[in-house]
């Protein structure tokens, strides 16, 4: 048997067909698909307690989003009530409509330029290098 013969035959069957590819290790994509929800719900979770509005992380992991749109939403509320003339703070939830959170009927003692150092103090510790700010 020749070289060419030996690389053929190592790459199909008795009928000259290349055999199956193997069977996919579906349990490790479970895994993988699993601790990849876990670790987008973890980081949804703690963006909206830095937020202070940590009853609105159930809905936003159950309707699906990811941890970059809800950062997105979450910025756009803090804008929203920034535009309005209300302070962000940890006390007080963003303006209605933006997360269906109605304003708290107090403010808060915090200039909002401390409040969003604070939160970025706490998101860089949560989340390290890979916490990009509000």
């Amino acid at each position: 048997m020749d070289d060419d013969q030996a690389g053929a035959s190592a790459t199909t069957n008795a009928q000259g067909t290349p055999p199956a590819p193997p069977a996919p290790d579906t349990a490790a994509i479970v895994a993988a698909a699993n601790k990849a929800a876990a670790d987008n719900a973890t980081a949804i979770a703690a963006l909206c307690t830095i937020a202070g509005v940590p009853a609105q992380a159930a809905t936003f992991i159950a309707s699906g989003r990811t941890e970059a749109q809800v950062r997105d939403l979450l910025l756009a509320a803090r804008v929203a009530a920034g535009a309005e003339g209300g302070e962000v703070s940890a006390t007080r939830p963003p303006a209605a409509g933006v997360l269906g959170a109605q304003p708290a009927a107090h403010g808060s003692a915090m200039p909002p330029a401390a409040v969003a150092a604070s939160w970025d103090r706490v998101g860089a510790k949560a989340f390290g290098a890979q916490w990009g700010g509000f």
